[in-house]
């Protein structure tokens, strides 16, 4: 018999446990088709449907080769045959979790016939997530938190479910790329479109860091002391980011420009999802970034650019981290740019 290996569930949202259990299942039956099966529970309130939660798994998630994704309406066609089907299932190592499985397995084989179970005990480092636990954390706007349990296009989305807009973007860019010239473009073209500048933060937060680094030039405090100047700023500037996010018009497209956004130091895309736009020349960048900052005077902000990743660097970490990444080129006349 052909047997069918199915490992069912809302995933709402798939969770890092989740993508654990799959890569587990994967390697132990490295020659059979591993089939995720996102699927509704009535006696939960899912946040996504589940062809959302088939998205958020195939976008967000690297999985085997021997895994595929498919809904549970896509699964039952008219010649299904239940008695194939190995259900494998993840439980917690307790005693209540062996129960809760006891009946899952009696409802299946009463309702379906299903009575071919494997399970899988979960691994202790991933034994505190949970979907329902990553839906507080996003309700709650705990962004510190949320990329302990889920990768960055999944936080993308419960973001874009709290706030109640369409979309998040994280834009980032060397000082001089355009960013702001581009996203006034945005906003004066459509008022959906919201620009988040979190420059006015940096503003409002300046007499901390004054107090701390007095008569100090805070461009190099801030790559030479990189460490300290975060810890000093790192809770109000969140703060500040919560509160944005917060006023946010509903079914809006947010653009969040964070220029140091994908440094590796502060990875940006952990707190507000991986749809991220790089703003800046397509080429000749540092020396187009170099001329606009002479231009209008700020060359004092060029140390602080070099420790910004140009479009290459920003590249490799979207291919590494499974981000989003779409390119806005401004190399050329800032006054013929083209929104999209």
């Amino acid at each position: 018999m052909n047997y069918i290996y199915v490992i069912p569930g809302t995933y709402s949202p798939p969770t890092k446990m989740h993508n654990w259990l799959i890569e587990k299942a994967a390697e132990m039956f490295p020659r059979e088709t591993i089939h995720i099966v996102c699927s509704i529970n009535p006696e939960k309130k899912p946040w996504f449907a589940p062809e959302e939660c088939k998205i958020m798994w195939e976008e967000s998630f690297d999985l085997p080769s021997n895994v595929k994704v498919t809904t549970l309406g896509e699964m039952l066609t008219v010649d299904f045959d239940y008695s194939k089907v190995i259900m494998i299932r993840g439980v917690r190592n307790s005693k209540e979790s062996f129960e809760e499985e006891a009946d899952v397995m009696l409802l299946n084989a009463e309702k379906y016939g299903i009575t071919n179970f494997i399970h899988i005990v979960g691994n202790e480092k991933y034994a505190h997530i949970s979907s329902s636990k990553v839906r507080e954390l996003a309700a709650e706007l705990r962004l510190e938190e949320l990329s302990e349990y889920v990768p960055p296009l999944v936080i993308s989305r419960l973001l874009e479910k709290v706030l109640e807009i369409k979309n998040l973007f994280l834009v980032i860019g060397k000082s001089g790329s355009g960013k702001s010239t581009y996203l006034k473009m945005l906003v004066n073209e459509n008022s959906q479109n919201v620009h988040i500048n979190t420059d006015e933060f940096n503003k409002k937060l300046r007499p901390l860091l004054e107090e701390r680094f007095p008569n100090q030039n805070l461009v190099q405090i801030a790559i030479e002391k990189e460490e300290e100047f975060l810890e000093i700023i790192r809770i109000p500037w969140i703060n500040l980011l919560k509160k944005a996010l917060q006023n946010l018009p509903k079914d809006s497209n947010a653009y969040v420009e964070i220029p140091y956004g994908l440094q590796d130091t502060k990875r940006f895309w952990n707190y507000l999802g991986g749809k991220v736009i790089y703003i800046g020349p397509k080429e000749n960048e540092e020396r187009i970034i170099e001329k606009r900052n002479k231009k209008r005077g700020t060359e004092y902000l060029l140390p602080l650019a070099q420790t910004i990743p140009g479009w290459n660097g920003t590249m490799e970490l979207a291919n590494k981290y499974n981000l989003r990444l779409m390119q806005i080129n401004t190399g050329g006349n800032l006054k013929n740019l083209k929104t999209y």
